[in-house]
């Protein structure tokens, strides 16, 4: 399988294999480095943390806390589950974790469905039909 290292000043090396890698590289996911996660930057103009890389140590954090609690449920409950079923629900909380900012846009949620009312768009069809098409390809 395909997959890149990222490396995070926070999180460290983060893995990012080729069906996220999908998502990373879209131009909606691309914009998140522009947008501040916090306002640092004046006070310490090395401190970098947009969303871009927020959203990147977030995903790397999911999948270590989904890996410990597989590795636990095993271990200290004895519970055998099914590979398919565990491989769908981790992509699935992957995805979430890779994707919790995407919709961010300047002013943050202050604005959003101003945005989306005044152009007669409902923004989370669209998004979801733009991840979709992205996953796809």
């Amino acid at each position: 399988m395909e997959y890149k290292w990222i490396k995070d000043t926070v999180h460290g090396y983060i893995k990012i294999e080729k069906d996220f890698l999908k998502i990373v590289n879209t131009p909606e996911f691309q914009r998140l480095k522009w947008i501040e996660q916090g306002s640092f930057r004046v006070l310490y103009p090395s401190a970098r943390h947009d969303r871009f890389i927020h959203s990147l140590g977030v995903f790397g954090i999911a999948r270590e806390c989904f890996d410990a609690l597989m590795e636990n449920l095993k271990k200290d409950l004895k519970l055998e589950l099914d590979i398919s079923q565990i491989e769908k629900w981790k992509y699935t909380f992957l995805y979430a974790a890779l994707l919790h900012d995407i919709g961010h846009a300047p002013f943050s949620h202050t604005f959003e469905s101003f945005f989306a009312g005044q152009h007669g768009i409902n923004a989370k069809t669209l998004l979801l039909s733009n991840i979709q098409d992205a996953i796809k390809n």
